[in-house]
């Protein structure tokens, strides 16, 4: 028992170290998907950049599906060829997955997008995507850091 607490310090710095390479994000967006499941609708998402090129969401977006009021959540992992860039465009591509839901009806789908997004290693920045994944899929909006 002793000997497990003195553990407990070294636990604590190594997770400590593993968390400082973490960026959260936020994010605003507009997204619309045509053909297989239309949807067009605004909303917000939460992000994770690790310590090297690899970014994972989250988001969720409200809108309209064939005049119903419908939600799209989205999870997507995507890597960032120039993710340490401070200023400029930058290209990205990346996968998930998005369940689109009305009063009605469920959807799922997979996604594949690939986007550009401004200052990728800076506090803020903009995003245009394009892909797949219940349709055509096409998006935009601001991202920021958290911390």
């Amino acid at each position: 028992m002793f000997r497990a607490l003195l553990f407990l310090p070294v636990a604590c710095l190594l997770a400590t170290e593993v968390t400082a390479q973490w960026t959260p994000e936020w994010q605003v967006q507009g997204l619309g998907t045509v053909l297989a499941t239309p949807f067009v609708g605004a909303g917000l998402g939460i992000g994770v950049r690790s310590g090297g090129r690899v970014r994972t969401a989250l988001s969720v977006s409200g809108g309209s599906r064939e005049a119903s009021v419908a939600v799209r959540t989205e999870a997507v992992a995507s890597f960032h060829l120039t993710a340490f860039r401070a200023r400029g465009w930058a290209p990205y591509a990346g996968g998930g997955v998005a369940v689109t839901f009305t009063r009605d009806a469920v959807w799922e789908a997979l996604t594949m997008l690939v986007g550009i997004e401004t200052n990728p290693g800076g506090r803020s920045g903009w995003f245009f995507e394009g892909g797949v994944g219940g349709g055509l899929r096409v998006s935009a909006g601001f991202r920021g850091r958290i911390l």
